[in-house]
């Protein structure tokens, strides 16, 4: 009730305030990265569309470093705890119009049950987007890192990369869903027929580590992650957050696609999809939990020589 009376009497005059400046804040908590990733693609929009002056508050600020599109950019982690719960306070206070929270609202429904439910086939960044109050066209969708030359010239003296290599990455955020998994075995075969690539894996510290590759799993900090992505010449990984991250560069994205989610979640430009296209009444599923069809139809068809296959026809 009381959060009603405040909204009710304070909120038209924020948002008067924050229109007149033209002025518009979007924010996002919690450990998602790609999510975050996707709010640069929603920024971009927002500032082609309506020319705001944008502040972001994240728990990521390092995505929005050097982001041209980007007023302020202020980290939820640099700040005070007691100062972050007040400014969140605030934030949601105030949401609707020109302060946005990036996050799915339905009806009070997670994603997972209204993708599901729907079988709808739109992007994660409009799923994220779509209950705005200032409109947007979701056209050229795709997400932005930038780099400074004084970052870019750091890099290149402390990565000592071949002249060309493909970045792998077998293993996924399976604390969210084990579902998106093609299988390791599997990236390690293509690893197996394809000895003339230089294959660079990245990951977390503690991922099983692929033979006949470089390793560089936990070696690097979200920016040298960023640094390394843009110099493969292409990246190979299930969904996730490798994908959303090399759409803001010019290469390939290799994305191997369960029957998780509609395949259109997460395509860009340079996303080439890899996924069985048949009709499965279960898919896209959405479920968290271990799919429990034996054969995990969904994948059982994506075979080693298809991804291969796709690699060579952009390798030559």
């Amino acid at each position: 009730m009381i959060k009603k009376i405040l909204q009710l009497l304070f909120n038209p005059s924020a948002q008067y305030c924050l229109k007149k400046l033209n002025i518009f804040i979007i924010y996002r908590d919690g450990n998602a990265i790609g999510d975050q990733v996707c709010m640069s693609g929603i920024i971009k929009l927002m500032y082609e569309q309506y020319n705001f002056k944008i502040i972001v508050f994240s728990n990521y600020p390092e995505i929005f470093e050097y982001n041209h599109r980007v007023w302020k950019n202020i980290g939820f982690n640099n700040l005070n705890k007691f100062v972050k719960l007040y400014i969140l306070r605030f934030l949601r206070l105030f949401s609707g119009g020109q302060i946005e929270n990036f996050m799915f609202q339905y009806c009070n429904d997670t994603l997972e049950n209204y993708m599901r439910q729907t079988k709808k086939n739109i992007h994660l960044i409009q799923a994220h987007s779509m209950h705005f109050k200032n409109k947007v066209r979701y056209i050229d969708l795709h997400c932005e890192i930038y780099f400074s030359n004084t970052e870019l010239n750091y890099f290149q003296k402390k990565f000592n990369l071949p002249d060309e290599f493909a970045i792998i990455q077998p293993i996924g955020k399976t604390t969210f869903t084990p579902n998106k998994e093609w299988g390791f075995g599997n990236f390690q075969q293509v690893i197996t027929m394809m000895p003339k690539i230089s294959w660079l894996q990245v990951g977390l510290s503690y991922d099983v580590l692929l033979k006949n590759v470089i390793d560089y799993r936990g070696k690097t900090n979200l920016r040298e992650l960023f640094y390394l992505l843009s110099k493969a010449r292409f990246v190979l990984a299930n969904e996730g957050l490798l994908n959303h991250i090399v759409s803001s560069f010019n290469n390939k994205s290799i994305v191997v696609f369960s029957g998780f989610s509609c395949v259109g979640l997460a395509e860009y430009y340079n996303t080439i999809s890899i996924y069985d296209g048949a009709y499965l009444e279960c898919k896209p599923c959405w479920k968290l939990h271990e799919c429990d069809i034996e054969g995990k139809p969904c994948m059982d068809k994506i075979s080693v020589e298809g991804v291969v296959n796709t690699i060579k026809s952009i390798t030559g």
